[in-house]
């Protein structure tokens, strides 16, 4: 399916050829920066054993959920911008929702269910 304009049910209204070049530019910004920013975060952990605190523990999960958002969600959505569809049809639309959903669920297992708990 095609992205945005009268496929969407917006009637016409669309982001344009230059809303559309900009998310692309985006998009592409937050993948190259996400994956290196998140490396690095990993690469401290693993350098550096004494900071595995039990609160760090949380920002690794994180860290590495986004790291996963990143390789596996985010060139998806990058090449759909670029096309203008979804690459492979509604089987790569329905992809980049479970990716997305899935690590981004991942990065926040206790506080997205509401868990107070010990």
């Amino acid at each position: 399916p095609e992205l945005g304009g009268a496929a969407a049910g917006l009637g016409g209204w669309g982001p344009g050829a230059h809303g559309a070049q900009l998310v692309t530019v985006c998009l592409g910004i937050i993948l190259v920066l996400g994956c290196l920013n998140n490396l690095l975060v990993l690469l401290i952990f693993l350098k550096f054993a004494s900071i595995l605190t039990p609160i760090n523990l949380i920002l690794l999960n994180i860290s590495l959920s986004d790291l996963l958002v990143c390789i596996f969600g985010t060139p998806f959505s990058l090449a759909a911008s670029v096309r203008g569809h979804w690459l492979l049809g509604n089987a790569g639309c329905k992809w980049y929702g479970f990716a997305n959903a899935l690590f981004g669920r991942c990065g926040c297992p206790r506080s997205a269910d509401g868990d107070r708990g010990p």
